[in-house]
């Protein structure tokens, strides 16, 4: 009988580009964190991956620097430029049979003993492998018939499995629930700020670890691997920060077999209901998650948390959400508290404001059992905007420009009060469709003139135009806001704001013509193309004006202007 080890400490399994490679290689724990000042970022074609590798890290990490304890424990680490290996290597030597793959006593985030009558195939385990509901969403394989992992693809995935399983039915035992609650990162886009290398990203997310910080912590708090009692299926709280770091979604344990070869693959597993958070918890795990930003509930219904996730969506890029991630005041949303965190080390001059950091956001989004798609979104960050309420107000205004240009896009009409009156003016495109639709007499049927708008899909050229620009505009704004006098008798919008403005006509009156190019060259089509247009560009004109002349309030969510119509 084939004895099978695999320990993450020495055996190559995180995927890192180096700055002295340009191809992905494959490092174990120990290298990875002893080369992280040369290791340019962590890199999977899955971004759940990407972003579980380094929840997983910050763990680590934690543990190795018993901390840190406070600000200027931060800073000294972050001074050094790189992790101190004596202290990393008596950590891993301390808890090395809690890294192995396959320990028959504590096997790494999985539990001993769960009795492979109950497997199922190892595509359970993979988001983008035909599975159930995801058939051909990644990939074209078989769930009759998956491809065998190997240890390390195994353990990568197992890693991104626990912080992101959907909830839906599971292998159960007698006596168990026959399904689980989703795990803690699925319903949120998990964001991680990014530094220069592997160590400063590490060292910009790694928050002050105390009794009361990040929130309250259990003198018992620690992460998964260093826990002597299994996983339980039962509900119940993260004693610390630790924990929650590598909180324990389902229990699970791998079924490796020796291949022909004399390779171990891994083609089964077993998965079954593990750590849940209580009700209670749920309400309230907004204000301990710190990677994921939060939109509030203003009229919360019965069973509704206070906050929901910022997630991702099929048909919204998450720039557009900017403002909500970066709010300074919490009236609206709620900011990745890791922002809090680089914000309070800026406050006492231990943080450079005016680096540029990157931003990146990683996830998915799932209906139940079903994942709709995953993605890998990054933004620039400038860490002025962490401090600075106007300055992330005027950022809002320019995203405001955006959503009130797009609305030209959809169907519908737009009212204003004119002489007390409420009137209603039909938007572009809802004119050009019920133009090409409407009979010698009467009027199209107004659900047959939105199902038009939507076919001829104007916004689909519009806001992919946007997001290169976005970029741009968000720098150099940030970059400029210090030479911006408000109270200037001569006060003018920066140059920034300008090119924003432009670079947003451009792609309106692009996506307009893109949207009406297939139109045919009858009379008809040709007086309700004149008629949109002259609507669309009076409309356009108007919004640009007055987002010159009449700044919408600082702080704003844009998101919120979008909505309200």
């Amino acid at each position: 009988m084939a004895i099978f080890s695999f320990n993450l400490i020495n055996q190559p399994w995180i995927p890192c580009v180096t700055s002295t490679e340009t191809n992905v290689k494959p490092l174990s724990l120990r290298e990875t964190l002893a080369r992280s000042a040369e290791i340019v970022e962590i890199a999977d074609t899955s971004p759940l991956v990407v972003a579980a590798i380094h929840r997983f890290l910050l763990a680590v990490v934690h543990r190795v620097a018993n901390g840190p304890a406070t600000m200027d424990h931060w800073h000294d680490l972050w001074t050094a430029g790189e992790l101190d290996i004596r202290s990393l290597d008596a950590y891993l030597e301390k808890h090395r049979h809690r890294f192995d793959l396959f320990d028959s006593i504590h096997p790494f985030y999985q539990t001993a003993g769960l009795d492979y009558a109950y497997e199922t195939s190892i595509s359970k385990l993979v988001h983008e492998l035909a599975s159930g509901h995801n058939t051909t969403l990644f990939d074209h394989t078989l769930e009759s018939s998956p491809p065998g992992l190997t240890s390390a693809q195994a353990a990568r995935y197992l890693v991104a499995f626990q912080p992101f399983a959907v909830g839906g039915l599971i292998a159960r035992e007698k006596g168990q629930a026959p399904s689980a609650n989703h795990a803690p990162l699925t319903k949120g886009a998990v964001a991680l700020v990014k530094g220069a290398n592997l160590f400063q990203t590490i060292l910009l997310n790694l928050h002050h670890y105390a009794a009361d910080a990040p929130f309250t912590t259990q003198v018992d708090d620690m992460p998964a691997w260093e826990k002597d009692t299994g996983t339980l299926p039962q509900d119940s709280t993260p004693k610390g920060y630790l924990d929650l770091l590598t909180w324990q979604s389902r229990r699970v344990r791998l079924h490796p077999l020796e291949s022909p070869e004399g390779e171990t693959l891994i083609r089964r597993v077993v998965i079954m209901q593990g750590q849940q958070f209580t009700d209670a918890y749920a309400q309230t795990a907004h204000q301990n998650e710190l990677f994921i930003a939060y939109r509030l509930n203003k009229k919360p219904s019965v069973g509704q948390p206070p906050a929901s996730p910022i997630s991702f969506r099929e048909t919204r890029a998450l720039w557009r959400d900017s403002t909500a991630i970066l709010q300074v005041s919490p009236e609206v949303a709620i900011r990745p508290r890791i922002l809090d965190w680089l914000s309070d080390l800026m406050g006492e001059r231990l943080l450079d404001p005016a680096l540029t950091l990157r931003l990146d956001f990683c996830g998915l989004a799932s209906d139940r059992a079903k994942v709709n798609l995953w993605r890998h979104e990054r933004l620039p960050l400038p860490l002025a905007y962490l401090m600075d309420k106007d300055l992330v107000g005027k950022l809002s205004n320019g995203l405001a420009l955006t959503e009130d240009v797009g609305k030209l896009f959809r169907p519908g009409f737009d009212s204003e009060i004119i002489n007390g009156k409420k009137v209603s003016h039909p938007r572009p495109f809802q004119r050009l469709a019920t133009a090409l639709l409407a009979p010698a007499t009467g009027n199209p049927d107004q659900d047959t003139v939105r199902k038009l708008v939507v076919r001829l899909n104007p916004e689909a050229a519009y806001w992919p135009a946007l997001e290169a620009p976005f970029k741009r505009f968000m720098v150099d704004l940030a970059d400029q806001w210090p030479h911006y006098d408000p109270d200037a008798e001569d006060a003018k919008p920066l140059p920034a704001q300008q090119e924003w403005a432009g670079q947003v006509e451009k792609a309106a009156r692009n996506a307009f013509a893109t949207a009406t190019s297939g139109l045919d060259t009858s009379a008809r089509s040709l007086k309700a193309l004149a008629l949109a247009e002259r609507t669309f560009g009076t409309r356009l004109r108007r919004i640009l004006k007055a987002t010159t002349e009449t700044p919408k309030a600082a702080g704003g969510d844009s998101d919120s202007t979008a909505n309200a119509n």
